[in-house]
């Protein structure tokens, strides 16, 4: 599914989709599936989206480092933002299946346990 309106982008990936909206085109969200059809559905209803109003933004700089995860995490596609967008976007599309929650062993964590 591509959704695209003047204010509003969804690309479906299968198993999670991006959202972009026109008025924060500096950040995009990923999501697992089931939160993309809910945050659609309240878009259907003309009202505010609930992403919008999260507290805890985990962005893919944190997935890769920290080896954080959640159900929506915020694409910074400004400056650096953008490689490791780039990199969970990469990693995710090799995946296929079973990538959800987001997790990423980071590169020095997989050379570590080579070592170890």
């Amino acid at each position: 599914m591509l959704y695209h309106d003047d204010q509003i982008m969804v690309l479906d990936f299968g198993q999670f989709g991006i959202l972009n909206l026109k008025e924060m085109a500096e950040y995009s969200w990923l999501m697992e599936k089931s939160t993309l059809e809910m945050e659609l559905e309240t878009l259907q209803k003309e009202e505010e989206l609930r992403l919008i109003h999260r507290k805890t933004d985990i962005e893919a700089r944190d997935v890769i480092i920290e080896e954080k995860s959640s159900d929506i995490l915020v694409l910074n596609l400004t400056g650096v933002g953008k490689l490791y967008v780039a990199e969970l976007m990469g990693e995710l599309l090799r995946r296929g299946e079973e990538i959800w929650p987001v997790k990423f062993k980071h590169a020095i964590s997989r050379f570590r346990e080579k070592i170890y």
